[in-house]
């Protein structure tokens, strides 16, 4: 992720399967209820077929 960091305060990961239904992994269902340094982000997808996204929170 090449982009300024200045005004994130962290990154979570988000599904859209709460909206319509699609598919995301067991382990993307866990890490969503944590909060990832703005330094250290997870990589996603988990797996191949998994529907999970990286989120942004500004501060």
């Amino acid at each position: 992720m090449k982009q300024d960091l200045d005004y994130v305060k962290f990154f979570k990961i988000e599904s859209s399967e709460k909206y319509n239904g699609v598919f995301i992994c067991q382990k993307a269902r866990k890490e969503c209820k944590k909060k990832f340094d703005k330094l250290n982000p997870p990589k996603l997808p988990f797996h191949i077929g998994c529907n999970c996204h990286l989120s942004i929170e500004y501060e």
